[in-house]
């Protein structure tokens, strides 16, 4: 055992202070479509994706699904493409992405869009 002269300067504290690490917020929206819409009609619909974060994003995919009110009016309609990769993202960089859109039943659509990057 050794003898200490003082007890009190055996212990040493530091003080951390933890950020969020930066990183990409990728967001998409979709430009509305105006006008009446008809079965057989081809339909742009235009995307942008930007990184709204504060880093760069890793290279990224937007995915598109459609959905129906009636499962049944899927069948004859065609959403190309229905994924569309591109690189990374830097901040505030934006991407454009246009799908052609066929539907060959009258009925009420959504077109679901999912960005990801990773």
């Amino acid at each position: 055992m050794v003898d200490e002269s003082d007890e009190g300067d055996n212990v040493a504290a530091a003080v951390l202070i933890v950020v969020p690490a930066p990183r990409a917020n990728l967001l998409s929206r979709v430009a509305p479509v105006s006008g009446m819409l008809f079965t057989g009609q081809d339909i742009l619909l235009t995307f942008t994706v930007v990184n709204s974060g504060n880093t760069d994003s890793i290279p990224c995919q937007l995915s598109l699904r459609l959905s129906a009110t009636d499962a049944l009016a899927l069948e004859g309609a065609t959403l190309e493409p229905s994924r569309v990769l591109f690189g990374a993202l830097t901040p505030g960089e934006t991407v454009e992405v246009t799908v052609r859109l066929r539907l060959e039943a009258a009925d009420i659509y959504t077109v679901f869009a999912d960005v990801d990057s990773g």
